[in-house]
């Protein structure tokens, strides 16, 4: 059963705490290890693009999705499917929107786990 005391913006926690096998310590843990991960993952798919890394910034995009799942951040997966099929596309027009809107849900995620995981800064 889900701890009421863990409630992350943007995060379903009880979902995410039962892709953790219902392990709270577990789950704190994974969501240590997705900060610590991609923290600064949006600059870094910002700079595979600018250097024509497409799929460098696919494959970080995939990365995040999958891991959000994890965690229970379906409006981060969500935008990361969507950045995901735009990179794959390889569509000539500017991906940055569908890519702000990504890096958007990131950073309040990112955000509210830092929080949560510190509440004290």
């Amino acid at each position: 059963m889900a701890n009421a005391n863990i409630d992350i913006d943007g995060v379903d926690t009880e979902r995410g705490i039962r892709s953790a096998f219902s392990d709270e310590a577990f789950y704190k843990e994974l969501l240590g290890i997705f900060l610590e991960s991609h923290g600064g993952a949006a600059a870094e798919i910002e700079a595979a693009l600018a250097a024509g890394r497409r799929d460098r910034a696919i494959h970080l995009v995939h990365t995040i999705r999958g891991e959000a799942g994890i965690i229970g951040a379906e409006d981060l997966q969500r935008h990361a499917t969507i950045c995901e099929a735009v990179l794959e596309g390889g569509h000539e027009e500017d991906p940055h929107n569908t890519l702000d809107e990504f890096k958007a849900a990131l950073e309040r995620v990112s955000k509210s786990i830092a929080s949560f995981l510190d509440p004290c800064p």
